[in-house]
């Protein structure tokens, strides 16, 4: 008996002892890894995240993130360390996954273009409706002046997403190995566009051909002829090198689609006050950072594209501009429809 009683007592001493030593270090809530304290929340806590955008290690989305990692560890004295990761790294390139992992809490912040999240909702896809804005400064205001800003935080709530902002992504024009000057020169080309139903149809409104394809598969398909162009804002041309196989760019603005920041809302809400409001603070110094960085690189890139790197920049006549929007007509009211005109009234200018 004294011996039966003796394995007992030292079986529940190692447990306690187990128990003690995982006390320090662990999951932290919402699934982000990092060691604990004591109790959740408490000062001494740790919230390891990731950062990933769609965009490579030279664009300003991915400095963006990198800034905020930097100010996040320094101003919550390492409570919060972040990883960044470019080119849709942990999603491998899959657009799809990319919106799943940060809704699952797989990727803790997460900034791609507004089109993107479309598929997800339609209502989402709101800033991507080509022609339909007349700068991104209209866009970018609608967060802190509009009620369109709330309702689309309201539908990234419901995906269990909190909308931390948007930042600049700049104009798009259409770059293509062809000349395109005109709405005429545009019927029947093969134009690289990413699977999301605005552009699908919009393109084809236009009489394009568009063709879905990921972003890292576009270089290769414009080198091979697979397709004849494709669309981003000028600064991404030059990121990317695309005045190498596109030296024809169409100054259409045919959409002005912004970068959408979200934060998986299971980690914001897991955070201690003080470090919610760091968050916010860090993250509003640099979008602030990154809209006035990239609106004078993208001026720059243009003229670049054209004296340096001996590309052709055709400006859109008012003519065509109106050929563009009479065609696009029915992919406004099909929008409408899916979304409804209370809704989209909000965002109208």
């Amino acid at each position: 008996m004294k011996k039966a009683l003796a394995l007992v007592l030292s079986a529940c001493v190692a447990l306690s002892l187990l128990a003690g030593c995982g006390g320090p270090s662990g999951n932290t809530p919402g699934g982000t890894g990092g060691s604990q304290g004591n109790t959740p929340g408490g000062n001494d806590q740790v919230f390891n995240i990731k950062f990933e955008c769609v965009l490579n290690e030279a664009s300003y989305w991915y400095q963006l993130g990198v800034k905020m990692s930097e100010m996040l560890e320094e101003r919550t004295n390492g409570r919060i360390k972040m990883e960044c990761y470019a080119n849709a790294q942990l999603a491998g390139g899959n657009q799809q996954k990319g919106l799943e992992n940060v809704i699952n809490n797989v990727v803790q912040v997460d900034c791609r273009s507004s089109m993107l999240w479309q598929v997800m909702d339609d209502k989402l896809g709101i800033w991507a409706i080509p022609f339909f804005y007349e700068s991104t400064d209209v866009i970018l205001n609608d967060l802190e002046f509009g009620e369109g800003g709330q309702a689309y935080a309201a539908a990234m709530e419901n995906l269990g997403l909190k909308l931390m902002g948007l930042v600049e992504y700049g104009p798009r024009p259409i770059a293509t190995n062809k000349p395109l000057t005109s709405y005429d020169d545009i019927q029947g080309m093969k134009i690289r566009v990413a699977s999301v139903p605005l552009h699908l149809d919009g393109l084809t409104a236009i009489g394009a051909n568009p063709m879905a394809m990921n972003w890292s598969e576009m270089y290769t398909g414009l080198q091979q002829g697979t397709v004849d162009g494709m669309e981003a804002p000028y600064q991404v041309m030059i990121d990317n090198t695309v005045y190498d196989v596109c030296k024809y760019y169409y100054d259409c603005d045919w959409v002005m689609d912004p970068g959408v920041v979200t934060v998986n809302a299971g980690f914001y809400n897991s955070l201690p006050d003080d470090l919610r409001q760091i968050f916010d603070e860090v993250f509003e110094e640099c979008r602030a950072w990154e809209i006035q960085e990239f609106q004078a690189a993208n001026a720059s890139a243009k003229e670049r594209l054209e004296k340096e790197f001996g590309c052709a920049i055709n400006p859109m006549t008012d003519a065509d501009r109106e050929k563009f929007i009479t065609a696009m007509r029915p992919v406004f009211d099909a929008y409408e429809a899916a979304v409804g005109s209370e809704y989209l009234n909000l965002f109208r200018k």
